[in-house]
């Protein structure tokens, strides 16, 4: 006993330090293993991250979702809502944008949707989306064309080329083939719906614009009031302008009345005839209703049915030079219609040819032609003539037959066509009569007749 703890007193101090080494060394060679295994770990993590980033919703599978898909509904709503603001929409209109804007942002949300939670229909979602984008330039192409605009525009070629481009994409891509294998794609009966009701939007809009082009009065996307204030606002871009002496200002809506403003830029109310404005009148409310009857400009009937389907009357305001109503002018859709039901056998109104003749007889016998009487001035519808019964200066019978003989006259009468003219000449005009003059002497016995033929002065009223 005594011998070994000798023995162990006479250990040197490496020998006594060596066990304390190896057990120092120990402690290192599990920290090894723990660290191997680690390593082992972060690179499994690495290598299932590498895969999730194969199989995964990134580059430009990503961007295709959320920029062009996702985002682009969302422009497309936008830009569609901002177009259309302003316009007097009907609830036909609203109801048409809105499934045509709602399907598309139905397939939008259930694309992004189907993708994330690898639906099998999520190629075939998507596919429809490029579909829907290229059948929007398409309807954009041919309303183009209708409205006779220029149809290549830049959002029609962006469209197609962002439908083709992307469309291949989701044919050819590796990772697109990942996401969702071929094999278990397919398309279902929601995408197909939403399609077929996208697509049917865009044949309505397409048919209800040609019917709009084609008849403005007849159609179901825009309110009569909307055209009616787009007329009248494209009218007043090439006034005001100088017309036989007036100054034709403007146009405005006033109330139901769409009002074509003529001002006499000289003169005042005061200083304007008003007895020979009240007989123009009648005279110029038939040449109005006769432009309606014989008009072949299609647009110009089209305006005019517009503006009396839409519940107004057309009127022209003859203005002094202050804008004070000398003389109004009113058409109705009666007198509209009238007119288009004549057409090229237009006559004017008996009853008002009755008020003309009445105000003009009214005021008669008065001078005329220097020193000449008007008796009176009477219309033969049959003999389609104006009458106008003329008494000759007091002269001699001989005086009368022999300086004052029916050739003289004739050429008086032709040689003063233009100052002879009046609202009678301008009405008979419109129905195409002869001017017959009459002329007697002083005892009522007829001494001459002079006919002056339509054709010869239809030119000077």
């Amino acid at each position: 006993m005594e011998k070994e703890e000798l023995q162990n007193k006479a250990q040197t101090p490496e020998e006594v330090q060596a066990p304390k080494a190896e057990e120092a060394q120990a402690p290192k060679a599990e920290e090894v293993q723990d660290e191997s295994n680690e390593q082992d770990d972060e690179l499994e993590e690495s290598n299932e991250r590498e895969e999730e980033k194969k199989d995964g919703i990134t580059g430009w599978l990503a961007f295709f979702l959320w920029v062009g898909v996702g985002l682009g509904a969302i422009i497309s709503c936008v830009t569609t809502i901002t177009s259309l603001s302003g316009v007097g929409w009907t609830p036909f209109s609203v109801a048409l944008f809105g499934t045509y804007l709602g399907s598309m942002v139905a397939v939008a949300v259930m694309t992004i949707v189907a993708f994330y939670k690898r639906s099998e229909n999520a190629v075939a979602l998507a596919t429809t989306y490029v579909v829907m984008i290229a059948a929007d330039a398409v309807l954009q192409f041919i309303v183009s064309v209708m409205i006779e605009e220029d149809p290549i525009t830049k959002d029609v070629v962006r469209s197609f080329v962002w439908a083709i481009v992307w469309f291949c994409y989701l044919r050819m891509s590796k990772q697109v083939k990942r996401v969702i294998p071929e094999e278990k794609r397919s398309w279902k009966l929601a995408e197909k719906i939403l399609l077929g009701v996208y697509l049917a939007a865009c044949v309505a809009y397409v048919s209800s614009m040609h019917t709009m082009v084609t008849d403005p009065t007849n159609n179901l996307l825009v309110s009569k009031e909307y055209l009616i204030r787009q007329a009248v606002e494209e009218a007043n871009k090439e006034l005001p302008t100088m017309t036989n002496g007036l100054l034709f200002k403007s146009v405005t809506i006033e109330g139901k009345r769409i009002v074509y403003n003529y001002h006499y830029p000289n003169n005042t109310i005061d200083e304007l005839n008003m007895d020979y404005l009240d007989k123009f009148g009648i005279a110029n409310k038939q040449a109005m209703i006769k432009n309606y009857a014989t008009e072949t400009d299609e647009d110009v009937v089209k305006l005019n049915k517009l503006f009396f389907d839409g519940g107004y009357d057309v009127c022209y305001y003859y203005k002094d030079k202050y804008g004070e109503i000398a003389l109004p002018v009113i058409t109705t859709a009666e007198d509209f219609a009238r007119g288009r039901a004549m057409g090229a056998d237009f006559r004017c109104d008996t009853t008002a040819w009755n008020e003309l003749l009445g105000k003009v007889n009214r005021d008669l016998p008065a001078e005329y032609m220097g020193d000449c009487m008007l008796q009176q001035v009477t219309v033969d519808y049959e003999a389609n003539k104006v009458h106008y019964e003329v008494t000759l200066p007091e002269l001699s019978n001989l005086m009368l037959k022999v300086f004052v003989t029916e050739e003289y006259l004739q050429g008086y009468v032709q040689e003063n066509i233009e100052a002879l003219c009046d609202y009678v000449w301008y009405m008979g005009a419109l129905d195409k009569m002869d001017i017959e003059y009459q002329f007697n002497s002083t005892d009522g016995k007829p001494h001459a007749t002079v006919t002056v033929p339509y054709a010869d002065y239809k030119e000077h009223v």
